[in-house]
């Protein structure tokens, strides 16, 4: 899970702090952050690959179109299908409070499709949630939820930006 903060609310004035607060649960603001957060991590290889998951990818690439235009088979990440990704995207919560808001970047407990082998069939096992493969991701070394100081900045510049925009209406 991933937090973006918007603090110090409590020091503006209350006709404006409404105005703001209001502001903050517009809908364009999950989907921004959303974006900013998975461009991030569609950028960013996965340190350290094995050689069995680079030919487990090869494998499944026949069976199992993958949907973003920046999976790269030689440099992993979790952008194989984009499914992973297009779910965190859409999870993009927003908290807001007297004096501060917060947006949470977190994976939902919606079952991920199965892959399917070159032959079309799926692959066996049970169907993991979002939030399990996150989990297990994470659990091996590897934190795409976190914040590189580029996307921090990013990120506050797209919520000044917005804010501005839907303030001056």
């Amino acid at each position: 899970m991933a937090k973006v903060k918007v603090t110090n609310l409590s020091q503006l004035g209350t006709e404006l702090r409404k105005k703001v607060t209001k502001s903050l649960r517009d809908e364009s603001f999950r989907k921004g952050i959303g974006e900013i957060i998975v461009d991030q991590i569609q950028d960013e290889p996965v340190p350290v690959t094995s050689k069995a998951t680079k030919a487990w990818r090869e494998y499944l690439e026949k069976g199992n179109k993958p949907l973003s235009p920046k999976y790269d088979p030689e440099n992993i990440n979790i952008t194989f299908t984009g499914e992973q990704l297009n779910d965190l995207k859409s999870n993009v919560k927003t908290r807001v409070g007297s004096t501060r808001a917060e947006f949470v970047i977190e994976h939902s407990t919606k079952l991920h499709s199965k892959y399917r082998k070159p032959n079309g069939k799926p692959v066996k096992g049970s169907r993991k949630t979002y939030k399990q493969i996150s989990e297990f991701i994470i659990a091996k070394g590897y934190n795409y939820l976190r914040f590189s100081r580029k996307s921090k900045d990013r990120v506050a510049e797209f919520i000044q930006e917005r804010l501005f925009e839907l303030l001056s209406k």
